[in-house]
């Protein structure tokens, strides 16, 4: 009678475990879910604090540009013979 019980101990284990089981994958899968909303959350405002900045500096420049239309066309202008120097060398 004893392999009798001990079935019947073996079964209620399995079955409790099988519980805990779909329990921890339960909770696994809503960590999982408000870890991935999180993140989501944060690239969000990553990416809108990103914009606001480059439109910010687009802007500065723009503006630094009609202030100093003619350092701004010599500057271009030196960049252009440095990168253009630069390939030069290369080939």
């Amino acid at each position: 009678m004893s392999s009798v019980g001990n079935g019947e101990e073996f079964d209620a284990a399995a079955e409790k475990l099988g519980e805990r089981v779909e329990q921890f994958t339960g909770n696994a899968e809503e960590a999982a879910l408000r870890g991935l909303d999180t993140m989501q959350n944060s690239l969000a405002d990553l990416y809108d604090g990103l914009a606001d900045e480059s439109s910010r500096a687009l802007d500065t420049i723009e503006q630094n540009i009609e202030d100093h239309p003619w350092i701004s066309l010599l500057v271009g202008f030196g960049l252009g013979c440095l990168v253009g120097g630069a390939l030069l060398r290369r080939h």
